[in-house]
């Protein structure tokens, strides 16, 4: 795997080379879908994008757990998380293209 990283301004970089979009305009585009991504899942409604992939909110209920080292009761309080769903059309690139990488 690459250590190649990608920020903000470089996807919206590629999405202006994609659609057209001035560079500025990319990046509020961009932000804006990630705004409403996070907005949306914050509620508790899925959001689906077919082939890519879906986000939606998991819940975990509060639970007794151990601490390793000194094997003493901890209390978990409960808590919701974010979570990410890969399409399949993502997962097939993926694996093409680290396939072809490896060649």
């Amino acid at each position: 795997m690459s250590d190649n990283n990608r920020n903000l301004s470089d996807i919206a970089a590629i999405v202006a080379d994609a659609t057209g979009l001035e560079a500025k305009d990319a990046t509020k585009a961009v932000k804006a879908t990630i705004f409403a991504i996070e907005q949306e899942v914050a509620k508790g409604n899925k959001v689906q994008f077919v082939n890519f992939g879906s986000f939606s909110l998991v819940h975990h209920e509060a639970r007794t757990a151990r601490n390793p080292s000194t094997g003493d009761e901890v209390d978990v309080p409960e808590k919701w998380k974010p979570k990410f769903s890969v399409g399949q059309g993502f997962l097939g690139l993926i694996q093409q293209t680290q396939k072809a990488a490896k060649n």
